[in-house]
């Protein structure tokens, strides 16, 4: 009977075996209740299917992530109710792939079928002995993540590339009980990461610069990632400097550009911001795919100027009279004066009540009816060939390139682009009447150096006008203040 008894239960525990699913049997031994895993499997299709170089071409415009050879990590972030965590999920990978699957374990009850979650790249990985990245963990669940590019491994032909990204995956439910996360369609950029030779840099400014360390965690419902906020401009000086390489992380901002420059009037910049798949950077050998092209910027008196190819060959410059970016209002200046003051009225006014005639006479404009350089605010405080624009030219501008109501560094303006590509964005500064600003980050008002072209009227010039709904060359009374953008030939 004894005998009977066990092969009862011996053949009970079989048939109870081969009706659970075939998943991971991991039973944590120490709790009353058993923890059950289940296989989690995130495939993402690579390059094609002739053996060519694996990178993200399926699922980036430009296939500007590539993988490094060896183990890489992803990490899944699931928003659970009750127990939110990190999943992390690792694939061997070698440069000829084209699909990667990246498998890992979950808790059974923490996935849910047809939900949606985020999975996370967070950089190259080529040594499983070497983490990239720094994990919190309680109760054996990865709480957070956080790491450094700086720190990150990787092959140096990879850097320079998207190294911080994010993708929205569906769960599907096998029949198994394991999960299946396909990744299809466009990665979002979370970081752009810059890894460039600095031996002749001299300064990198930009609002879209920030600090290289970066961390992944649970807060107020949903994961935040979050980027360490630095300086936004970094001076290089010092001869004992290392300047042949240095990690420059960049968010992903439509309206941020970033500039970097050298000591041979160089300079270039990530223009328009960085949400655009491509990002090129300046390498450290002699390969030449990929590396940053230096763009020449000349400066005329210690100021940088465009040329926008325009007819007359005139070149603009790319910021305001007082200001240090081209996004800067800069300073407002009555018309025919070369300072700024606190009250812009017809009683503080030089050339108030004077004819075309008494401004001539006075030395004030030439005989071409345009203002001496006496009496040019960009002349007078830039020097050398630089000058305030005409009526003429500033119609020359309208006529010649397109303008693009734009916001730049959350700073409204006008994106004006040549016919060579090219472009100037001038700020909608407003203007100064009395003690007050008014219209600032609405319209621009920008002073040409003509006065109204009717002598009968003692108080008037012409100025270049403009808000959202387009531009125009108008004329305004001379006491008001309004910014200068200097030209030169």
């Amino acid at each position: 009977m004894k005998k009977i008894t066990i092969m009862m239960l011996a053949l009970m525990m079989v048939l109870f075996t081969q009706c659970k699913k075939d998943n991971l049997d991991n039973t944590d031994s120490n709790t009353e209740t058993d923890v059950r895993k289940v296989k989690v499997r995130c495939e993402i299709p690579l390059g094609d299917n002739k053996g060519a170089k694996s990178d993200f071409t399926d699922l980036m415009t430009d296939g500007s992530i590539k993988w490094s050879t060896g183990t890489e990590r992803i990490y899944l972030a699931v928003h659970h109710e009750t127990n939110p965590q990190i999943v992390e999920l690792t694939a061997e990978t070698t440069l000829s792939a084209t699909t990667l699957a990246f498998e890992g374990e979950v808790d059974e009850t923490i996935l849910t079928d047809g939900e949606t979650y985020n999975v996370w790249y967070l950089g190259n990985s080529m040594n499983l002995e070497t983490p990239y990245v720094t994990k919190t963990e309680t109760d054996d669940v990865i709480t957070s993540i956080s790491g450094s590019i700086a720190t990150q491994s990787g092959s140096l032909e990879d850097l320079g590339y998207h190294h911080i990204a994010k993708a929205e995956v569906t769960a599907t439910e096998e029949a198994d009980g394991s999960f299946t996360l396909p990744l299809h369609g466009m990665l979002k950029n979370q970081m752009a990461i810059a890894y460039m030779d600095l031996t002749d840099v001299t300064k990198l400014s930009g609002s879209a610069i920030v600090g290289t360390g970066y961390t992944l965690a649970y807060s107020d419902g949903e994961y935040k990632f979050e980027v360490s906020d630095e300086n936004k401009e970094i001076s290089i000086e010092g001869e004992n400097a290392d300047k042949s390489k240095s990690f420059v992380v960049l968010l992903p901002n439509a309206s941020a550009n970033v500039d970097i420059e050298n000591n041979n009037n160089y300079r270039y910049t990530f223009k328009d911001g960085l949400a655009a798949s491509s990002l090129y950077y300046r390498y450290i050998s002699d390969v030449e795919v990929w590396t940053l092209k230096w763009e020449y910027h000349p400066f005329i008196n210690g100021h940088e100027y465009v040329d926008l190819g325009l007819p007359s060959g005139l070149k603009w410059a790319t910021c305001n009279v007082g200001a240090n970016a081209s996004e800067e209002y800069g300073n407002y200046y009555a018309w025919g004066e070369t300072t700024t003051k606190s009250d812009y009225s017809s009683s503080t006014s030089l050339t108030y009540g004077l004819s075309n005639s008494q401004l001539l006479s006075q030395g004030i404009i030439d005989g071409n009816n345009n203002l001496t350089p006496s009496y040019d605010a960009a002349t007078a405080n830039w020097g050398g060939s630089w000058r305030m624009p005409t009526k003429a030219e500033y119609e020359e501008l309208i006529y010649n390139c397109t303008w693009t109501w734009t916001t730049q560094n959350d700073v409204n303006g006008y994106k004006v682009t040549g016919k060579n590509g090219n472009y100037i964005f001038l700020p909608a500064a407003g203007y100064r009447f009395g003690s007050s600003l008014y219209t600032g980050g609405d319209y621009g008002y920008y002073w040409s150096s003509t006065p109204y072209d009717d002598d009968l009227y003692d108080d008037y010039a012409y100025y270049l006008y403009f808000g959202s709904g387009g531009e125009d060359v108008n004329d305004n009374n001379r006491y008001r203040g309004h910014t200068v953008r200097p030209v030169s030939k």
